[in-house]
C-alpha cells in the first residue's frame, strides 16, 4: 500500500496530476474523519481537510516520511493551529497539544510498517466489518470507547464487547495460520487496519443494537450503556453460542444481554426464522428467573434482535420495582432454545441446560415518607415510595380494605380502583399503571388474637373469615424530566358488566365513525371531563394508527374500539399496541394490527380488518370513572443515579426435567370435551371442545372452567383463546404440582359444577 502511495506521490511530481487525485480521493474521507475527532465540527473539518491537500501540493514532503504518514502530520497540525485561533485554549484536549515530537511519534504509530504485515491484513478483511471499525475507531484513531460508542450508535458495552471479541476472532485466524505471537497482533494492529480499512472513505457497519424506546423503556435506551457490566462468558452446543455479554441495572430494572451465534448446523437444520410485526421472531428461550430462590413470573419482558442471518442479540428485562433488599441473588436458568411461536409448538429445540447466578447488591436511597387517606370506614390508599431511577420514574402505591367479611370483598363486581397522574398545575400526566395480580395482592384474615395473618393460599379463607386485602399498584411515568411536582389522584372505575345487556345497550348507544385514512378530528369526553382527539388516522399494510391527544382528566375509558359493521351481532377488536408519549412512545399513537393473528375483543372470529371499508371506530367505551379522594402531592425526587453492583457472576450446569405430563379425562365433563391437556415445567396448557358454538371468549372464561388440586385450592386460566367450538386455556400449574397432588377439572355449568379427575397417561 505505501509502496503505492509513494509511486502516485513521485508520478504527481513528475507531471501527472492524476496521480494526485487518486491520492485525494483515497485519503479524503479519512483526513475528513480525523481532523473532525480533533475539532468536534464537521463542516470546518471539510473545509480544513480541504486547505491539508493544498498544503501538501504546494510544500514537498520531507525525504524519509512516507506519503501518508506526512499527510496525517499536516492534517493534524492544521486541525491544532485551527483550535488554537479559533477557540478557547482551555477546551483544548490535551492528547492533540503534545509536543511536535510526540505528534510524529503518535501519527507514527498509525502509519509505520509492521513485520509479517500481509499476514495480519489478510487476517483482518475475514473479519466482519463491525470489528475493523471499531477497532480503528479505538486503536488507531484514539478515540475513548464512549466517543466511538456514538460514532457507531452503539452501547459503551457493546464496543467493548465488539472489540474484546474482534480480537478474539483475529486470534483464532492467526492461530490457524500459525501466527501465534500474539503480542505482535497488537502492535500491528494499527499499521494493518489502515491500510485494509476503507480505501475510498471511511464505511461504517454498526450492529444493530436494541432499541428500548420501541419496546417502552425509554430512559433505559438513553442510560443503559453507562450502567452495563461487561461479562462476556459463552456458553457453546453443536447447534450456537450464546454469550452473556453484559449485565446492568438499577432499582427498576435488570437488564440482561446476550448474544446467539448459530452455527452452519442450525443453519442447516432450523426451520425459518420469521419477523413478526406484533411478536416479533419466532424463536425463544425457555428460562426462569429466580430472585432468591423465588421465581418471577409477571416480571420480566424478554426481546430479541436480528444483527445477521446468523446472529442475534436476546435481551431479558427483569423488573426489579417491588424489590427493596440491599443485597439479593439472581439466579437465571436457560433451558431451551426453540423456533417457533411458543415453546410447546416449537419445530426445533435445542436443550441449553445452564444457570446463570450473580450477587447483586444496590445503595440504599429510600427517603419517601408514606402518605395515607382515610376513603371510607373499610378502605384507604397509600402512596409507599416514590423513585427517580436512571431506566424509569415510578410510583408504588396500595389500596387496602379491611374489617370486612371475605364475602364481601368478593361481591364488589365490575369496580376496581385506580389513579390519575397530573402535574399540581392539573395538567394529565400520561401513564402506565400495573395492578392487582400483575403486581401483587396481599390477603390477610384476623385470627383469635384479633390480630391479622397474611394468607399465601387464599383458596382456604371462609366466606365468613374478617378479612384485610392489600391491592398494589405500580405507576410507570417514563421520561418526565422537566416535572417536578405531580398530583395523584384515588379513582374508582365501574365496568359496564357484558354478562347481561348494559354492555349491549353502551353499545348501540355510542357513537361509530367510518375509519378514513386522513387529518379529520374526532372528539369525545370522559365522564371525568377530559377529551379524547384524533387527529390523524393512517392505514398502511400491518397497522390502521389512531393518532391522539388528551386534554385534562381522562377514566380508564377504552380510548379506541374498532368493529366490522357488516357483522349484525355486536363486536369490537382492541387495540394491538398502544403508546404514551414519554412513557412508553415517542408520541401518542394506537395500533390495530391488520394481520391475520389472534387479537382480543368481542366475536373476533366472525370479524375482519381486511376491509376497510366496513370498519368503524369508537371513542372511550367501556366504563365510567369517578375521583373518590383527594389528590396526593407529590415531589419526584433527584435521579437516582446509582447502578446495581454484580458480583461472581458464574455459568454453571443445570439439568432440568422436560418429561412433559399428558393428562386426559374418561369422560367429557357438561358437553365440555378436553382432548389435549399437557402440564409442563411452567403451565398447563388445556385444548378442548364444547358442545355449542362458542360465541364469544367468555363463554370459557376462568369462572367458566378452573382447576383444583386435593386440598381444593383454585388454578384459573391467565390465556386463553377460542376459534369457533374450540378452545385453548393456559394454567399456571407446573408439573412439581403433581409430585404431591391430584388435580381436577371443573365446569360451571348453569350454576352446577361438574369435576373429574385428571390421569396422567
Amino acid at each position: 500500500m505505501e509502496n503505492l502511495d509513494e509511486k502516485l506521490y513521485q508520478d504527481y511530481k513528475n507531471g501527472e496530476k492524476e496521480a494526485f487525485e487518486h491520492l485525494y480521493n483515497k485519503y479524503k474521507n479519512k483526513i475528513q474523519y480525523f481532523i473532525n475527532n480533533i475539532i468536534k465540527d464537521k463542516e470546518k473539518a471539510e473545509d480544513i481537510a480541504q486547505e491539508t491537500f493544498i498544503y501538501v501540493l504546494q510544500h514537498p514532503k520531507r525525504d524519509g516520511y512516507s506519503f501518508k504518514y506526512y499527510i496525517y502530520l499536516v492534517a493534524k497540525s492544521r486541525a491544532i493551529n485551527y483550535i488554537n485561533t479559533e477557540k478557547n485554549r482551555n477546551e483544548i484536549n490535551e492528547k492533540y497539544l503534545s509536543k511536535e515530537e510526540t505528534v510524529e511519534n503518535d501519527i507514527y504509530e498509525i502509519v509505520a510498517k509492521k513485520e509479517r504485515q500481509k499476514e495480519i491484513i489478510d487476517a483482518i478483511n475475514q473479519l466482519d466489518d463491525k470489528y475493523k471499525n471499531a477497532i480503528y475507531l479505538v486503536n488507531i484513531e484514539g478515540l475513548s470507547y464512549k466517543e466511538t460508542a456514538r460514532i457507531l450508535d452503539e452501547s459503551v458495552s457493546n464496543i467493548k464487547t465488539i472489540i474484546h471479541r474482534g480480537k478474539k476472532e483475529l486470534r483464532k485466524i492467526l492461530i490457524e495460520r500459525g501466527y501465534v505471537e500474539m503480542n505482535k497482533v497488537i502492535k500491528t494492529l494499527v499499521a494493518v487496519i489502515c491500510s485494509v480499512v476503507i480505501l475510498s472513505g471511511i464505511v461504517y457497519a454498526a450492529k444493530n443494537k436494541i432499541d428500548f424506546s420501541k419496546f417502552g423503556f425509554l430512559k433505559v435506551d438513553e442510560n443503559y450503556s453507562d450502567s452495563a457490566t461487561i461479562v462476556n462468558k459463552s456458553i457453546e452446543n453443536e447447534y450456537m453460542n450464546i454469550t452473556l455479554e453484559s449485565v446492568g441495572g438499577d432499582n427498576s430494572y435488570i437488564i440482561v444481554e446476550y448474544t446467539i451465534n448459530f452455527k452452519d448446523k442450525a443453519i442447516q437444520e432450523f426451520e425459518p426464522i420469521i419477523y413478526n410485526q406484533n411478536t416479533g421472531y419466532n424463536i425463544g428461550i425457555a428460562s426462569k428467573v429466580n430472585i432468591n430462590d423465588e421465581e418471577q413470573n409477571t416480571n420480566i419482558m424478554k426481546v430479541f434482535n436480528k444483527i445477521s442471518d446468523s446472529e442475534y442479540q436476546y435481551v431479558q428485562i427483569i423488573n426489579i420495582m417491588d424489590n427493596e433488599e440491599k443485597e439479593f441473588n439472581l439466579d437465571i436458568y436457560l433451558d431451551t432454545f426453540y423456533v417457533g411461536t411458543s415453546y410447546n409448538t416449537a419445530s426445533n429445540k435445542v436443550y441449553i441446560d445452564k444457570k446463570i447466578s450473580t450477587k447483586i447488591s444496590r445503595q440504599e436511597n429510600k427517603n419517601f415518607e408514606e402518605k395515607e387517606q382515610v376513603l371510607d370506614d373499610n378502605k384507604k390508599v397509600v402512596i409507599e415510595d416514590v423513585e427517580n431511577t436512571k431506566f424509569e420514574t415510578f410510583i408504588k402505591g396500595k389500596y387496602v380494605k379491611e374489617g370486612i367479611t371475605w364475602e364481601e370483598y368478593q361481591n364488589v363486581n365490575m369496580e376496581y380502583s385506580s389513579f390519575l397522574v397530573s402535574t399540581d398545575n392539573g395538567e394529565k400526566i400520561q401513564s402506565i399503571i400495573y395492578q392487582g395480580d400483575a403486581i401483587g395482592i396481599d390477603r390477610y384474615v384476623k385470627n383469635s388474637d384479633n390480630e391479622y395473618e397474611k394468607i399465601e393460599d387464599y383458596s382456604t379463607i371462609k366466606n365468613s373469615d374478617i378479612v384485610k386485602v392489600e391491592e398494589h399498584f405500580l405507576i410507570l411515568l417514563g421520561r418526565q424530566e422537566n416535572i417536578n411536582n405531580l398530583l395523584v389522584t384515588p379513582t374508582e372505575t365501574k365496568l359496564y358488566n357484558d354478562r347481561t345487556d348494559e354492555e349491549e345497550r353502551m353499545y348501540k348507544k355510542t357513537t361509530w365513525y367510518q375509519v378514513k385514512p386522513g387529518k379529520t378530528q374526532y372528539t369525545a369526553r370522559s365522564t371525568l371531563g377530559g377529551t379524547l382527539t384524533i387527529n390523524n388516522i393512517t392505514v398502511d399494510n400491518d397497522y390502521i394508527t389512531f393518532y391522539y391527544d388528551i386534554n385534562g382528566y381522562i377514566g380508564d375509558e377504552t380510548l379506541v374500539l374498532v368493529r366490522d359493521k357488516s357483522v349484525d351481532d355486536i363486536n369490537y377488536f382492541y387495540a394491538t399496541n398502544e403508546y404514551k408519549k414519554d412513557v412508553n412512545g415517542e408520541e401518542n399513537k394506537i395500533e390495530f394490527s391488520l394481520k391475520d393473528e389472534p387479537r382480543s375483543g368481542l366475536n373476533t372470529y366472525k370479524i375482519s380488518l381486511k376491509n376497510i371499508d366496513n370498519l368503524e371506530f369508537t371513542l372511550l367505551f367501556g366504563s365510567n370513572t369517578k375521583i373518590i379522594g383527594e389528590p396526593f402531592k407529590i415531589s419526584i425526587p433527584d435521579r437516582d443515579n446509582d447502578d446495581l453492583k454484580f458480583k461472581n457472576i458464574e455459568i454453571s450446569d443445570c439439568n432440568f426435567d422436560r418429561e412433559d405430563a399428558i393428562m386426559y379425562l374418561n369422560d367429557d365433563i357438561s358437553g365440555v370435551i378436553f382432548d389435549n391437556i399437557i402440564i409442563t415445567d411452567s403451565n398447563m396448557q388445556v385444548k378442548g371442545k364444547t358442545s355449542t358454538i362458542v360465541e364469544n371468549i367468555t363463554d370459557m372464561n376462568k369462572e367458566t372452567v378452573f382447576i383444583t388440586d386435593d386440598s381444593g385450592k383454585k388454578y384459573y386460566n391467565f390465556s386463553s383463546s377460542v376459534n369457533s367450538n374450540e378452545f385453548t386455556m393456559y394454567f399456571k400449574i407446573n408439573k412439581k404440582l403433581l409430585k404431591k397432588d391430584k388435580l381436577y377439572i371443573n365446569v360451571l355449568k348453569d350454576g352446577k359444577i361438574s369435576t373429574s379427575e385428571l390421569i396422567r397417561k
